[in-house]
């Protein structure tokens, strides 16, 4: 009885009770409000879903872009024939404007100079001509244009003839030209005989009484010039009448002492040629003598 007693009781069973009509309405899920009329400043755009992949694109796959996997050396060498390409496309037009530029600053700088090269000319100009009037008032030592005048005559003889002398075909060229012509003959013969050649046997003759007498002539006048233009007083230093003074005296005395060389080298050649001549008649001479010294009678034995 005392088991029985503490067998615990069962708990009591519930039953359910039935759902009121009210409390099954407040189960039902709620319904969402009324959308809003459509506005076309709340519309969105969704993006648009991708189409299936045609199955050419699992059997051949597109190449992978290998642009992320490139080096860096090869990103520098692009930028830098990015540059280059960049600075080329543009180098015609730039080098036009850099020509164009200047070319403007150096005609500007042109004509600066050009400018001031034709002052200092007009400047100089003045200068020398008030030191050429001052030159020709002291040369005439301060006496009337008479003195002036006589001094220009002086000076015009030189300045007339001796361009004439000394031009390519003039008289003192033609002179010259003789006799350097002949040296050239006379060095043939003597090489001649050096060599024993049959040229060698002629003799050497003088230059003739006609380039004698030219040269006689030439130096009459052109001492006649030097003498009377050592007459003149000395202009002063510096002046256009000095320079044409001294480039008159200085081409006088050239002149004069070529035509004293040329004489001279002459006379010199043909005093050697008569001791050659002379040494050989000698020579000549010993050996017919010693032909007839040595030589008998026939008839002596």
């Amino acid at each position: 009885m005392r088991a029985k007693a503490e067998e615990p009781a069962a708990p009591p069973s519930r039953t359910m009770a039935p759902l009121r009509p009210k409390e099954v309405a407040k189960e039902e899920p709620k319904k969402a409000p009324a959308r809003p009329a459509f506005n076309t400043l709340q519309q969105h755009f969704t993006p648009r879903k991708a189409g299936k992949a045609p199955t050419a694109t699992f059997l051949h796959p597109a190449p992978v872009s290998t642009s992320n996997s490139l080096p860096p050396e090869l990103f520098s060498l692009q930028m830098d024939l990015l540059q280059l390409h960049l600075l080329h496309s543009n180098a015609a037009e730039v080098t036009k404007q850099w020509e164009a530029s200047a070319k403007h600053r150096l005609r500007t700088k042109f004509d600066e100079v050009s400018s001031l090269y034709q002052v200092m000319l007009e400047h100089e100009r003045s200068g020398q001509e008030q030191k050429n009037l001052q030159a020709l008032l002291e040369w005439t030592g301060g006496k009337a244009s008479g003195s002036l005048v006589q001094h220009i005559q002086v000076l015009s003889g030189p300045l007339h003839e001796l361009p004439s002398l000394v031009q390519t075909g003039g008289r003192f060229q033609r002179h010259a030209a003789a006799f350097e012509q002949w040296m050239s003959w006379v060095q043939e013969v003597r090489v001649a005989r050096q060599d024993r050649a049959e040229g060698g046997m002629g003799s050497i003759e003088g230059l003739g009484d006609a380039w004698k007498a030219e040269n006689a002539v030439l130096m009459r006048k052109l001492t006649s010039f030097a003498r009377d233009l050592s007459g003149l007083a000395q202009p002063t230093a510096g002046s256009s009448i000095a320079s044409i003074v001294s480039c008159c005296e200085s081409l006088l005395d050239g002149l004069l002492e070529e035509l004293r060389v040329m004489q001279t080298i002459e006379q010199d050649v043909v005093e050697r040629e008569k001791e050659w001549v002379e040494s050989k008649l000698q020579g000549i001479a010993a050996d017919i003598g010693s032909f007839l010294v040595e030589s008998h009678p026939a008839w002596r034995m």
